[in-house]
């Protein structure tokens, strides 16, 4: 349990990057608004890190519930 906000940050982290990439890689016309690209980098950020912390926290709870019911 000690090792959980380690893996949130690095999930997010990760996240953070892919959101980064897919700004970079987006062919949509570009608002020159600064506040409004922090603002929709940030936002696909928290999804993309709520969509991967259910699927990898979900299999990694539902593994250590597994491993103290066969012990």
């Amino acid at each position: 349990m000690k090792k959980v906000p380690f893996y949130a940050l690095s999930i997010y982290i990760v996240s953070l990057l892919l959101s980064i990439i897919g700004f970079f890689i987006d062919s949509d016309v570009v608002v020159n608004s600064l506040p409004h690209q922090v603002f929709e980098i940030l936002m696909l950020s928290v999804i993309i890190f709520g969509l991967f912390s259910v699927v990898f926290f979900g299999i990694y709870f539902s593994s250590q519930f597994l491993k103290s019911k066969l012990r």
